[in-house]
């Protein structure tokens, strides 16, 4: 019996039962210069230029990465990072990277999501291309929404901490010996 092709299209169902993650809004869009539309995970491809769901769970280091910050299911990462992301980022050619702060075991990681525009059956969507737990984000910001737009659910766990007052986020002051005020050194 031979094996059926994989259709490297087809979606991954997201937690809600839909095919849809969530959106990217026509306001973002607008605001980025970008397509509005659902943001979609697809089957895809594995290995190193790789993308989709077939990419992130084929590298174990990756799911690894995801299961060590609270996930035990790629399809609940991504789900956190797309209903909880509070900016979007330059994911490097014409990507976008929504990223997430996400607090586990007391330590604050940025939750990156790689994701990409694509036209299907005349259809417009973002496909995730590939997700990465980070302990910071370099991605350079494009967008950040406003702390009232910041949506939170319970359906996405494990739930987001409060990461304002995480050591993480507090200034580093250096005494005049190290660091210098520039005045009498």
């Amino acid at each position: 019996m031979s094996e059926q092709p994989i259709n490297a299209s087809a979606f991954i169902t997201a937690p809600n039962g839909s095919d849809d993650y969530g959106f990217i809004s026509a306001e973002v869009a607008t605001a980025l210069k970008v397509v509005s539309g659902p943001i979609r995970v697809q089957t895809g491809w594995p290995g190193t230029n790789g993308w989709g769901a077939r990419h992130v769970l084929g590298n174990s280091s990756r799911m690894a990465g995801i299961n060590a910050v609270g996930f035990q299911h790629l399809t609940a990462y991504v789900a956190c990072v797309v209903n909880h992301h509070q900016w979007i980022g330059d994911g490097k050619n014409g990507r976008l990277a929504l990223v997430c702060q996400h607090v586990h075991d007391q330590k604050i990681y940025d939750l990156e999501l790689i994701i990409h525009a694509k036209e299907e059956n005349g259809e417009s969507f973002w496909s995730m291309v590939t997700a990465i737990p980070k302990r910071v984000s370099r991605a350079p910001k494009l967008y950040s929404y406003p702390v009232e737009e910041i949506i939170r659910t319970e359906e996405s766990e494990p739930p987001l901490g409060d990461a304002s007052h995480h050591p993480r986020r507090e200034t580093l002051s250096l005494p005049k010996s190290i660091g210098g005020s520039g005045k009498g050194s």
